[in-house]
């Protein structure tokens, strides 16, 4: 494995700490950690037009990410506020 898969490992188990999924600081390397990700390489050439349309592909999943994402973001804030006003973090 090369540095990309580590470093995109690490950034799954990451956002996966920092938006309260697990309670454990994710390790370095290839330890266990719950949160994963499975790469797995391309096998043979990819056709041209589909590399070319893929910025047209992504504008509907970059409009509703630009709606997700505040949304996301203020209800990670406002439970991180809760656990440090009650110490704990509520059961599921």
């Amino acid at each position: 494995m090369d540095l990309r898969t580590y470093y995109l490992r690490w950034k799954v188990r990451s956002i996966a700490y920092f938006a309260l999924f697990r309670d454990e600081y994710p390790p370095f390397g290839d330890g266990d950690y719950p949160a994963s990700l499975a790469l797995e390489s391309p096998s043979g050439a990819r056709p041209k037009l589909s590399v070319a349309l893929r910025l047209i592909y992504a504008i509907p999943h970059l409009v509703i990410l630009a709606a997700l994402v505040p949304i996301w973001v203020a209800t990670t804030l406002i439970a991180w506020v809760v656990i440090v006003l009650t110490g704990c973090l509520p059961d599921r």
